[in-house]
């Protein structure tokens, strides 16, 4: 497979999980060096994370789908390898997170949230979050639907090229990419409701947290 040319690849619609694959060693020695760099500050963070609760630091390994099983690989080595004195390593679905939130967080407990995304589109799971906390504190101040605030927030990270790019491979072709934008585009989609979904349960949780 790693023998044939791009067009090749492209054909048999496996360019890009090849690139992927062949990408990792330098993608690992990238990764650590940007540990080594930055080592100082993580370790000043966490130890920050740390001082806000009097017990262990609860850290949180969360994913959806497939992005899921790099915490249950990660938690069960970090509990033999890493400090368990400090920390407290735990995979937990995005899904289960989302679906019962209190069953998982709470608001006296310091809690690092570590998110994979296959796709990348952590980012967009993080600023909906945002999105979704805003909207519910710029509701309860101007006592108005949240649909109000939200919908102008997620709007610009609505995957739009992604479309494009889907329509014109129908269209257009080549019609064997239309399966892999179309893949991304959802996960993009999805990215964005899950962190939606996520920000509107935090915020329930907290709230009801410091006014019981």
């Amino acid at each position: 497979m790693f023998e044939k040319c791009v067009e090749e690849l492209t054909e048999l619609g496996a360019q890009i999980t090849t690139a992927e694959i062949a990408q990792q060693p330098e993608l690992w020695r990238d990764t650590l060096n940007i540990y080594r760099e930055n080592k100082e500050a993580i370790e000043a963070f966490l130890a920050e994370a740390r001082a806000m609760g009097e017990g262990r630091l609860s850290v949180v390994f969360t994913g959806a789908g497939t992005s899921d099983y790099v915490g249950d690989t990660c938690a069960p080595y970090l509990r033999h390898a890493g400090n368990t004195d400090l920390y407290d390593f735990k995979p937990i679905a995005t899904t289960d997170i989302v679906s019962a939130p209190r069953d998982f967080l709470r608001a006296e407990d310091p809690t690092l949230v570590v998110s994979f995304a296959r796709s990348g589109n952590s980012p967009e799971s993080l600023a909906a979050v945002a999105v979704a906390l805003v909207s519910q504190a710029m509701a309860r101040h101007f006592k108005a639907p949240v649909i109000l605030f939200v919908i102008p927030g997620i709007l610009p990270m609505v995957p739009g090229a992604g479309m494009y790019r889907i329509v014109y491979s129908i269209v257009m072709g080549p019609e064997n990419m239309v399966g892999t934008y179309l893949l991304e585009t959802a996960t993009a989609a999805g990215a964005i409701a899950l962190g939606i979904f996520l920000g509107e349960a935090l915020q329930k949780v907290f709230f009801y947290e410091f006014h019981r």
